[in-house]
């Protein structure tokens, strides 16, 4: 479940204002500034996945990125990983395959990742 959130990271970003002057990477950031965190580039950084781009069922890592840090870590992300969880457990319970019946329809936002249509038949 971790590898799958980190790996489709539904939110790809959000914005912060920085609270004080401060530096990042050798870049100065002013008191006030907005600052564009992007998850998504974070759950694929090489330094810390190792082949980021690969969905690997076996990789043992939770810190991604998928639901933020600190003091603005997300209210929802303990029903989250029990949906997410959940959906394949029942699925498995329910039937032996699952086939795509249709083409996939992608999420159409600049925030958001994800499909938001996948015609599937479970027999």
């Amino acid at each position: 479940m971790e590898e799958v959130l980190r790996w489709t990271t539904p939110a790809l970003h959000s914005g912060r204002t920085a609270a004080a002057d401060t530096e990042i990477a050798g870049r100065p950031i002013r008191a006030g500034d907005i600052v564009t965190v992007w998850n998504a580039s974070a759950n694929h950084d090489e330094q810390v996945f190792g082949d980021p781009g690969r969905l690997r069922l076996d990789r043992a890592s939770d810190k991604h990125c998928t639901f933020a840090h600190g003091p603005h870590f997300c209210l929802g992300a303990y029903l989250a990983r029990a949906e997410i969880g959940a959906v394949p457990e029942g699925l498995r319970d329910r039937g032996e395959t699952l086939e795509q019946t249709g083409p996939a329809r992608p999420v159409y936002s600049n925030f958001l990742s994800g499909l938001c249509e996948l015609p599937l038949a479970l027999t």
